[in-house]
């Protein structure tokens, strides 16, 4: 037998926890990730996922910043010249750094592509 329920979720771009309706549910299925039966647990959930990112994220960036400053670099998108409003062409990560000491300034490619990872070092 279906059913219809009352979930909720918290909606990162409204700052809130939203109530929405989900049909057709078998009646002991469980909800969708992400979704609660209450919107104090929705909230809580959210609440926890943010702290558990922040563990991650917050010493990561601390660091990457670090790197970035002592080489005087930046990360960035390259496309290749003929790209136009028709397309992109050779799209790839690129690093753009500054030799101190000779004041030359370098493009190193770190992938083809629209990511990278340590994998591709």
């Amino acid at each position: 037998m279906t059913s219809i329920r009352t979930v909720y979720y918290y909606c990162e771009t409204m700052q809130k926890v939203i109530e929405t309706t989900l049909f057709n549910l078998e009646e002991n299925e469980p909800l969708p990730k992400g979704y609660y039966c209450s919107s104090e647990i929705a909230l809580q959930e959210y609440n926890n996922f943010i702290s558990r990112k922040n563990q991650v994220s917050e010493p990561l960036l601390k660091e990457l910043q670090a790197v970035l400053e002592k080489y005087n670099a930046s990360i960035s998108f390259s496309v290749d010249d003929i790209s136009d409003t028709r397309g992109l062409y050779d799209e790839k990560l690129v690093i753009n750094a500054t030799n101190l000491d000779t004041n030359e300034d370098y493009e190193i490619e770190l992938n083809k592509g629209w990511s990278v990872s340590h994998e591709n070092f």
